[in-house]
């Protein structure tokens, strides 16, 4: 299972907010803001409806991504009513999504939600088992 870092994925409530402390405290930037929303999305089973914003900077080969959710039954506003704002997931691109997750299912990871966006063919989130204590996010990227 080949798997290469992509971002760490950090939960925010103010979007602009959090990228003017990342750019001004830390010099992180520039970052590119985007609307992103999925489809044939389920969360826990469910099927549900994802709107996020993101903002997104290059860190060398790695980029932040900072998430603004909207409200709702979804893992990013979830996470934002049990911890409060910090690092969400640790992302990785891999080829082959299904064989990742069988994978990790065999051990007793659980996909979270699953869907697809306009940048990734799949994409799916896995609850965090001890002692990670963080989401993993896989995509299967397009090219």
């Amino acid at each position: 299972m080949e798997w290469k870092f992509w971002h760490p994925g950090v939960v925010v409530k103010d979007l602009d907010r959090a990228i003017e402390y990342y750019s001004s405290v830390l010099g992180i930037g520039p970052f590119q803001k985007k609307d992103v929303i999925t489809t044939n999305c389920r969360f826990r089973g469910k099927p549900c409806q994802l709107t996020i914003r993101l903002a997104q900077a290059k860190m060398g080969d790695v980029e932040l991504e900072l998430i603004q959710a909207d409200p709702g039954d979804n893992p990013f506003w979830e996470f934002l009513k049990t911890h409060g704002e910090g690092l969400h997931h640790l992302a990785f691109s891999v080829e082959d999504i299904e064989s990742a997750i069988v994978q990790l299912s065999n051990k007793g990871v659980e996909v979270l939600i699953r869907g697809e966006t306009s940048t990734e063919k799949t994409f799916a989130y896995l609850e965090s088992i001890p002692p990670s204590g963080t989401i993993l996010q896989l995509a299967q990227r397009l090219s």
